[in-house]
């Protein structure tokens, strides 16, 4: 099947989490704190918020 690769580590993220400003899925911690050293979204450099950050719940089979 798919996998979803966090775009920073490249690795499947455990707690997978998506960015609304460049639509890409990151490991969570990896994104918070990249946001929180930065404020930008690491693909497209728009400001985002830890706020904004959108937690992705695995469809229960």
């Amino acid at each position: 099947g798919s996998h979803m690769l966090c775009a920073i580590s490249g690795k499947v993220p455990r707690r997978p989490v998506l960015s609304p400003k460049s639509r890409t899925i990151f490991e969570k911690s990896l994104l918070e704190q990249y946001v929180k050293d930065t404020g930008n979204d690491p693909i497209t450099n728009e400001p985002l918020s830890i706020e904004e950050i959108v937690e992705i719940v695995p469809s229960a089979q």
